[in-house]
């Protein structure tokens, strides 16, 4: 995407990915240090100032190695809007939207997926997929989200101890499956 993106306890590593082979890539948040959490985020720079309402694909591949615990919505995608009325966050939680997929990967549609699918926001909203409509459009016709804007997007987690892996990350038409 052209810039390089702001991290914390997070880098891309080899050999761990959605796509299997010794050469597969993937992002590695947390590194086991003595902390009590691994807390860790990697955000996307050059993905903000999009409207909600035309998003049109956010998917990520999640990866929990055994050993790892995690807990309250970690790991996760961050969205962070900003407007006139302040701070707000949508929370994209693959253990509220996902679908067990290949080698113990967790496959997590956010904005196609029309059954299994939660999402969450800071206001206490809770967006659920229903068979017919996807959770990710219940959220962008909301009247607290309608005609907002996208302020900075990131991956993080902040309740676990242990690491976890993200790959295979499609934002619209940017797809992140190695480093930058």
């Amino acid at each position: 995407m052209g810039a390089t993106p702001d991290t914390f306890n997070a880098n891309w590593v080899t050999g761990v990915s959605a796509d299997g082979g010794a050469k597969g890539q993937s992002i590695k948040l947390g590194d086991q240090s003595d902390d009590l959490t691994d807390f860790a985020y990697y955000s996307f720079r050059n993905w903000w100032d999009h409207k909600l309402k035309d998003v049109k694909k956010i998917r990520v591949s999640f990866f929990t190695p055994p050993g790892t615990s995690n807990s309250g919505g970690s790991p996760r995608i961050s969205l962070e809007v900003n407007d006139d009325l302040g701070y707000h966050v949508i929370y994209l939680d693959p253990a509220h939207c996902g679908q067990l997929g290949k080698d113990g990967w967790v496959d997590s549609d956010f904005t196609g997926a029309r059954t299994n699918c939660n999402i969450f926001d800071s206001l206490g909203n809770v967006f659920a997929s229903d068979g017919s409509q996807t959770a990710w459009s219940k959220l962008v016709a909301h009247p607290s989200w309608a005609n907002r804007r996208v302020y900075f997007a990131y991956v993080i987690q902040d309740a676990t101890v242990g690491p976890n892996y993200i790959d295979r990350i499609m934002l619209d038409s940017a797809f992140f499956t190695k480093e930058p």
